[in-house]
């Protein structure tokens, strides 16, 4: 029995819970876990290479790559042998249950000459979800292996035509890519809007009414205002309003969550992928809002840890958000012993905003004051009223209001200017990526890290296109 794993740690992870004693039999460059007849073998990502022939390395060679036939070139050279050595035994697939993971399966399968193979299907690296999984083998889905291996030849063609023409015409390494230019385009745009941006003269007048600071409409010019000792309230409006609690959580919004926290999408995927890999969380690449799963066991797993505390409530009440045919949204599937660096954030971030979708909307007052203080000005306060899901997870900043009385204690004219939009956070790119279409729920922190490597965009929280990058979107629209 062959188990194809997709990476070491994989393997190790299969290793511990399927065969529990085991003996690592190391071979040049990899360790197959082996107990009886079972084998589990780590790849290490994608085991066969897609590229030109070749006499069509030379990069003098642009236009006649569109016609240039799509070879296949076997990398790790050593561990594709071993396999196929194997190829008459039984085979397993187990790598991760997506579009580039039935592809790295299917490489292996393909190239050894595998013929009796089933796959394992899991959403989350616990004993209970493994052992389910190969107790209930399923065939590969050819769909996914052909929708990532047609993306990969697209990626393939468009890459190597535009990059090669580019540096040609450029005099430099340019890098073009199906899917990194058009999200370079959309940050570049943004800088042009900033750098265009002419800012617009304003005024607006500010009086202190009793303990609040009121707030006039905008103005073009100032205009003589005879300030009043009282103020007259106008209009005194109060309303109750309910602040959702979140959906459950997908890829793009643990990137947003994350990345607010400080983490890169590079690293908050890489630490993700590390907690997914011991148990700890579910497969990390969702499109899914929608739980499909009993959420009983999980709370009561939660509730009965040290993290019980944040667990607020007693009746399940989940959110809901799209609902894709994919793995399920992002939730806690084990309790540490013990996590490295930024992995206990991570998982504490990820456990409190799971609890949060749970609990129920927080309520909030807002109160609204009109008032003539020579020239009508407005002042609101926020107030928490039921911190429902707050209590888990967010933030709510108050403004208490209480005017105390309606003394005017001063007022005064206060000039401003209109300001340029903001430059992109990660996170914001991210999730404009998926509002686009761009990529996908596996690629886009990819795709955001390969445009900081290649010196096209710059900062951490706020990016903005490096000369490079600019120059590239301007000779690519020309």
């Amino acid at each position: 029995m062959i188990v194809i794993a997709e990476k070491p740690s994989a393997a190790k992870r299969l290793a511990d819970i399927l065969l529990k004693e085991y003996v690592r039999e190391k071979h040049r460059g990899f360790i197959v876990y082996k107990r009886d007849d079972w084998k589990i073998v780590p790849l290490v990502g994608h085991v066969i290479q897609r590229d030109f022939p070749r006499n069509y390395k030379s990069w003098r060679i642009v236009r006649g790559l569109l016609k240039a036939p799509i070879v296949k070139y076997p990398v790790k050279k050593g561990l594709l042998d071993y396999l196929k050595r194997h190829s008459g035994e039984e085979w397993i697939v187990a790598t991760d249950y997506d579009r580039e993971g039935e592809l790295i399966g299917w490489e292996a399968v393909e190239y050894a000459g595998a013929e009796k193979v089933k796959r394992a299907v899991f959403s989350s690296m616990t004993k209970e979800e493994i052992t389910r999984a190969f107790e209930q083998l399923k065939t590969m889905d050819m769909g996914l292996v052909m929708a990532a291996e047609t993306r990969t030849e697209a990626d393939l063609l468009w890459g190597a035509v535009l990059t090669r023409y580019m540096t040609k015409e450029l005099g430099d390494f340019y890098s073009v890519g199906r899917v990194q230019t058009p999200t370079l385009r959309l940050i570049v745009e943004r800088e042009r809007e900033i750098q265009s941006f002419v800012p617009r003269e304003y005024y607006v007048f500010r009086a202190k009414v009793g303990e609040c600071w009121a707030e006039s409409e905008r103005y073009e010019q100032k205009f003589p205002v005879d300030l009043k000792k009282k103020a007259i309230v106008v209009k005194k409006e109060e309303r109750t309003v309910k602040i959702p609690r979140p959906k459950p959580m997908d890829t793009t919004t643990f990137l947003r969550e994350a990345n607010k926290m400080g983490f890169s999408p590079k690293k908050a995927m890489r630490i993700a992928e590390a907690l997914y890999i011991k148990g700890l969380i579910s497969y990390p690449r969702t499109e899914n809002q929608t739980y499909n799963f009993p959420l009983e066991p999980v709370v009561a797993m939660i509730r009965n840890s040290r993290y019980g505390r944040w667990v607020k409530f007693e009746k399940i009440n989940p959110s809901r958000g799209r609902k894709a045919k994919d793995h399920p949204p992002i939730h806690p599937t084990g309790i540490p012993e013990s996590l490295g660096p930024g992995e206990q954030e991570i998982y504490e971030m990820i456990l409190r905003y799971f609890l949060a979708t749970l609990y129920r909307d927080a309520t909030v007052r807002i109160t609204n004051y009109v008032l003539d203080v020579g020239v009508e000005v407005r002042c609101e306060g926020r107030e928490v009223v039921d911190p429902g899901f707050l209590e888990i997870y967010g933030k709510y900043a108050e403004k208490k209001i209480n005017l105390g009385s309606l003394d005017v204690k001063e007022g005064r004219w206060v000039k401003r200017k209109t300001k340029p939009p903001r430059r992109y956070s990660p996170g914001e790119v991210i999730a404009l990526m998926e509002k686009l279409g761009l990529g996908t729920k596996s690629t886009r922190a990819e795709i955001l890290h390969k445009l900081y490597e290649r010196g096209y965009i710059t900062g951490k929280r706020s990016i903005r296109p490096t000369e490079k990058g600019m120059r590239l979107v301007e000779e690519m629209e020309r």
